[in-house]
């Protein structure tokens, strides 16, 4: 009863990929409106077809919640979508730590059974290690892009009265915690014996055998980057 021939298709960012559409705390959150990151995939799929507030959506949301905050709002967004274009399931094309939130929504009580496709790039599903530093101490902060990431966290925490950068994100980023490794991942530097490190419960849970088979219910599609060949 409609004119879509399509899935309507949500696009999740990655960690830092939704900010405040005006300067300050709180109200509207936008994509990614200063280096324009899902610019050019908004534009590939327009070109093939689709039509933003149509058959396109985005779903920017707060990243420093933790991911099942999000996913039980990516469930709330998806029922919009449903509601408004009458079609039963969509398609999610997820980037980065977006992908965990599309599968912890996919993979837990909360689905409604409501996703044809999921698409995820570059999505850490057995965690990152470069998180461990960033959550354990509030370093780890190395390339350009992290140099104005670590900036934006300490502005962010002085703003808000923490002691350092580790007890803000500790505190408040809880999504760096979920983005750890789920298997070991620290060895004493001199003897290569296995040291205890911080538990990721959210990807134990995601990557548990009964978990997974609920991802079967869905096309999944799992693109990758190709680093160092």
């Amino acid at each position: 009863k409609n004119d879509l021939i399509v899935d309507p298709a949500v696009i999740l960012p990655g960690i830092m990929g939704s900010l405040p559409k005006y300067a300050g705390v709180g109200g509207e959150l936008v994509m990614e409106p200063i280096l324009q990151t899902y610019e050019n995939l908004f534009a590939s799929l327009e070109k093939n077809g689709y039509t933003e507030d149509i058959n396109l959506f985005r779903f920017p949301y707060e990243w420093r919640n933790s991911n099942i905050i999000t996913a039980e709002s990516l469930k709330n967004k998806i029922g919009w979508i449903k509601s408004r274009t009458e079609i039963s399931k969509v398609d999610l094309v997820a980037h980065s730590m977006g992908g965990l939130v599309s599968r912890y929504y996919i993979e837990s009580p909360l689905y409604q059974e409501d996703v044809d496709q999921l698409v995820t790039l570059g999505t850490p599903h057995k965690g990152s290690p470069k998180s461990y530093p960033r959550w354990e101490a509030g370093e780890g902060f190395f390339s350009g892009v992290d140099r104005v990431t670590k900036f934006i966290f300490t502005v962010e925490a002085r703003a808000l009265g923490y002691s350092n950068l580790k007890n803000y994100i500790q505190q408040r980023v809880k999504s760096v915690q979920e983005l750890l490794p789920d298997d070991d991942y620290l060895y004493d530097a001199a003897t290569g014996e296995a040291r205890s490190y911080p538990v990721n419960t959210f990807l134990d849970y995601l990557n548990k055998n009964e978990q997974l088979s609920n991802l079967g219910k869905v096309d999944f599609i799992n693109i990758i980057g190709n680093v160092s060949n």
